[in-house]
């Protein structure tokens, strides 16, 4: 099977956003700028979560 068109939906969240839908599923949360040592671009966040 071949695709000649595809689309890429992209919704982008707000960090107060991503951290109220953490917190009300019950996650510990963190947010922050680099993977490891890798920087991130500028806008962009790593979360590391964990269920409580």
């Amino acid at each position: 099977m071949t695709f000649e068109h595809e689309v890429h939906r992209v919704r982008i969240f707000s960090r107060d956003e991503i951290g109220r839908a953490l917190s009300a599923a019950g996650f510990a949360f963190s947010m922050r700028r680099s993977y490891g040592s890798y920087r991130l671009l500028p806008g962009d966040v790593a979360v590391v979560a964990e269920r409580q």
